[in-house]
Formats: structure tokens, sequence, C-alpha cells
């Protein structure tokens, strides 16, 4: 079970590799799912399903569908949603004084978007998890909601995306003790720096070097 259009294609191209995979691709739009079309379209082991993670009766209706195809389980929740949101993320913390209504924009947008929703998506599959042979949840963090890559990089921007990536690596540990009695385990796993469009924008606005 995968999320969001700039990592997702990798994740849905290795996993359905295995023709005994079946693997579900959440997507906000098709509009901007081409790539991801195309392999559909080649592998009958991949099922796309649009819903929006903001809503959880659209979650629900997107697991009922999920549910319908595998029988009421799922073995893999990866969580994988995510953005930097809105046009503060340049900023550091010091430049919102004055700016009040800015920063809570910058916090609140980004904590709905990247934490919020994916609590709404956990408790949506989370009956399909429980009934999976595997019984696990990932979240893919970020190297942003690091304490140490901040310190060691001295990233000061993103305040808002990594405020709410470092959160979810709490909520995803709460979850995590809550539901290990129930043999569910959770991870929160950073694949480290990625070189999509986000990641470029960050690293030349903040001047960090990377291998490309």
């Amino acid at each position: 079970m995968l999320i969001r259009e700039s990592l997702q294609l990798g994740f849905v191209d290795n996993l359905s590799v295995d023709p005994k995979n079946q693997v579900f691709a959440i997507i906000r739009s098709r509009g901007t799912a081409g790539p991801l079309e195309e392999l559909a379209a080649k592998r009958k082991n991949i099922q796309i399903v649009v819903t929006d993670i903001s809503d959880p009766r659209k979650l629900d209706q997107a697991a009922a569908e999920v549910s319908k195809v595998t029988v009421g389980s799922l073995d893999v929740l990866i969580l994988n949603a995510g953005s930097a949101e809105p046009e503060t993320s340049t900023l550091p913390p010091s430049a919102f004084r004055g700016k009040e209504e800015a920063l809570e924009k910058e916090i609140n947008e980004n904590v709905k978007a990247n934490l919020i929703s994916n609590i709404y998506v956990i408790n949506s599959f989370l009956d399909l998890v429980r009934n999976g042979k595997e019984k696990k949840i990932v979240f893919i963090s970020s190297p942003s909601g690091d304490v140490e890559f901040n310190r060691v990089t001295g990233i000061s921007t993103v305040l808002g995306y990594s405020v709410s990536k470092a959160g979810m690596n709490i909520v995803t540990t709460k979850f995590g003790a809550e539901l290990a009695q129930d043999g569910i385990k959770t991870l929160s796993l950073s694949p480290g720096w990625v070189n999509t469009d986000a990641g470029q924008s960050i690293r030349k606005a903040n001047r960090v070097g990377t291998d490309d």
C-alpha cells in the first residue's frame, strides 16, 4: 500500500516485480499518475486507488475497495504521503517574527498534510492490517525530521515539514506501543536524501552538498 507520487513509482515498480505481490497504489489524482498508469497497464498485480487522504470517509471507502480484492486483509501498509507546505517553507524560524499568521499556517498545514492525514490512513486500514500475515505499518520518514541531521547540515528551513515528520515518527511509535499486543509491528524508515524536485530545492536553498 503506497502513497505519494514523488517516490511512489519506485516502490510500486520494485514490489510488483514479484507477481505474487498484490500492490495497491493510493493516489490523489490520475492527472499526475501517467508513469504509474503505464506500469499498472503492464502488470496486472498493480491496482490504483484514487482517494483523498485528508477525508476519513473517503479513506474508509478506499479501504473497502481494497478489502474486496484481498478478502479483508493487508500484509503491509506503507505510508508515503507528504508535502512541504506552504511557500513559507523557505524561511528559518526567526524570519516568522511579526508573521504570526504565516507561522501558524506553516506549522498547521504541514501537520495536517503529513501527520493527521497519515493517522487517518492508519485508522482506516487498521482492520485489514490486523487480518494480514505480515502485520506491518511502515512510515516513510525524512532526514528533515531527524534532530542530528538538522544539526549537522545546518538546514534551518522547511520548519513545518520537519516538525510534522518528527511528530509522525512519534505517532508511529505510539501506534507500535498500542498495537504490539495484536502482533502488529510499526517502523519509521528514512530513505535518506532523495533526488526529487523538493529535495533539490531544499539542497540549493541551504547549499547542502549531496552525491547525485
